[in-house]
């Protein structure tokens, strides 16, 4: 008796420490890239080992993806995804159109839905986005990478903000699935009540990320997470997201869930997502559906003039 409660009094006191201090420090908030193994950047060969983060895309490839010797049924989902010098997933459109000494810039930072993983370089929202907002002389930068969770997304900004020679104009961010109990390899999602773990560090390193923005005057768009099916993660996800664009100045919301929901239609949704077990990523008609709801909240954001010129 004397030993086990010996044992949980040792325990509790680990516990109790190692919480004071990931309250104390978001850093050292039990970052999940430490949970992944070399499979997972040999799965994608698009991305490459990254000291700091993990791993990161990859710069100037462009590579396909699912490998036919990784997956067996319809290659309708098998697309290059081009990542231009910067590690930025792009497409021709700026080596076609350049874009020099831009009205405003964008960053778009997020997970593989952002990154529009099952979808053609020229059909992401990212895309769709360069288009609409070339003739304002805006310039778009997708630098989502796939399988990032919050802890990597917050680190990433701080990075790109260190080394940019000016700051963005504006953050699009969408992410907060692969800190969900849904991720295939979130490493708590068999312990009981883990959701309310993953929402928790969800919302520290989201609330770390717009701290850092709103100090540097930078506006953000947070996007809340669409997915056909029903799913209590990602319920809990899409509240902390509310939540943030709610309480800190300098965010506001894009509910793409509610966009998605209207509609119902599993077309929306990328083929890819066939293989796996809910369906999130967006297909080129999500992806445009994405596009057109966050165009006038850009607009508005970046005080763009409506008069435009013709397109490229």
């Amino acid at each position: 008796m004397k030993v086990s409660r010996l044992f949980g009094i040792l325990l509790l006191t680990v516990v109790a420490t190692v919480g004071a201090q990931l309250a104390k420090d978001p850093e050292t908030m039990g970052s999940l890239d430490r949970w992944i193994d070399s499979e997972f950047v040999t799965m994608f060969p698009f991305l490459e080992a990254d000291a700091n983060l993990g791993w990161r895309n990859a710069p100037a490839v462009e590579r396909s993806w699912p490998e036919h010797e990784l997956f067996s049924g319809p290659t309708d989902y098998i697309y290059a995804y081009q990542i231009g010098a910067s590690g930025n997933r792009t497409s021709h459109f700026y080596a076609e159109h350049p874009l020099e000494n831009p009205r405003a810039t964008v960053w778009i930072l997020g997970d593989s839905s952002a990154f529009g993983l099952g979808s053609p370089n020229e059909f992401t929202f990212a895309e769709f986005l360069k288009r609409e907002l070339y003739p304002a002389r805006v310039r778009v930068e997708n630098a989502s990478v796939v399988g990032y969770d919050s802890s990597q997304i917050r680190r990433q900004f701080e990075h790109r903000l260190a080394s940019a020679t000016t700051p963005p104009d504006l953050v699009i961010l969408w992410a907060g699935f692969n800190d969900s109990r849904e991720s295939w390899w979130y490493p708590l999602r068999k312990i009981p009540g883990a959701e309310q773990i993953s929402n928790w560090r969800f919302h520290r390193h989201t609330e770390a990320l717009l701290e850092r923005a709103h100090a540097r005057n930078i506006p953000v768009i947070l996007n809340t997470l669409p997915s056909l099916e029903e799913s209590r993660y990602l319920v809990g996800i899409n509240r902390e997201i509310r939540r943030l664009a709610e309480q800190h100045p300098g965010a506001t919301l894009n509910d793409a869930e509610s966009r998605f929901r209207e509609h119902r239609n599993r077309n929306l949704y990328a083929s890819i997502d066939e293989i796996l077990h809910i369906r999130f990523h967006p297909s080129r008609d999500g992806h445009a559906l994405i596009a057109a709801s966050l165009l006038p909240m850009i607009g508005s954001t970046l005080d763009l003039s409506p008069e435009r010129s013709n397109d490229p």
